[in-house]
């Protein structure tokens, strides 16, 4: 029999395992995903290599092997280092592993990315860096204004540092959603203005029982 059609036939059986391990995965599957791709070889174009690691590292994820996620993360990114974003989901994986200053320096890497400051505000806000973490969720802010967990991130960030004025000013210049009302009210209180906080809540109620009114007509 020709060494072609054995080719062909371990391609066959690559290419079976590979979406057996993507469609076990998409159902959280991950044990069964990584067991389908036992003996699977790597593909050899650049665009599948990427997909077969960062298909691993989804795997490892969801085992909660967040050391072995980055690094499958770092096994793509190493086909395409400047992809913004790969990089940003290299580093995605990197701050759940704990990898702090990798996951900055990737996200860092990612030019005028709104979720890569985000990313780095929330990391810089865990390390207890308050001054670079309002910086890092500004920016995402600027490059995302309409984007409201950023400006969720960034007012619960100055509410804890007790910004209240900081968080009033942004929260006021803000699009008016319940949870952002919500913000505000807990600024305003914690600044003294119960008056101002009393009406800022009264509105974001005011905005979910429109939502809801919205929802059932």
């Amino acid at each position: 029999m020709p060494a072609c059609y054995f080719l062909l036939l371990w391609l066959l059986a690559t290419q079976a395992g590979l979406q057996e391990a993507v469609s076990l995965a998409r159902q959280g599957r991950y044990s069964q995903a990584r067991q389908a791709l036992v003996g699977v070889a790597e593909p050899q174009d650049i665009s599948q290599k990427i997909a077969f690691h960062r298909l691993k590292a989804a795997i490892a994820s969801g085992l909660k092997e967040n050391s072995v996620a980055a690094n499958e993360m770092r096994a793509a990114l190493a086909f395409a280092p400047a992809n913004p974003q790969l990089l940003v989901a290299t580093a995605v994986a990197e701050a759940e592993a704990q990898q702090f200053s990798q996951a900055i320096e990737h996200a860092r890497s990612a030019p005028n990315n709104a979720a890569a400051q985000a990313l780095i505000g929330g990391i810089e806000q865990k390390q207890g860096k308050f001054p670079e973490a309002v910086t890092a969720y500004r920016e995402a802010i600027r490059l995302a204004p309409t984007s409201e967990p950023y400006r969720i991130a960034l007012a619960a960030t100055l509410i804890e540092h007790q910004a209240f004025e900081s968080a009033i000013a942004l929260l006021k210049d803000s699009p008016k959603s319940a949870k952002l009302r919500v913000l505000l009210g807990l600024a305003q209180y914690g600044h003294g203005d119960n008056a101002e906080a009393q009406e800022s809540l009264e509105e974001a109620i005011a905005l979910v029982n429109g939502f809801l009114g919205e929802l059932t007509r």
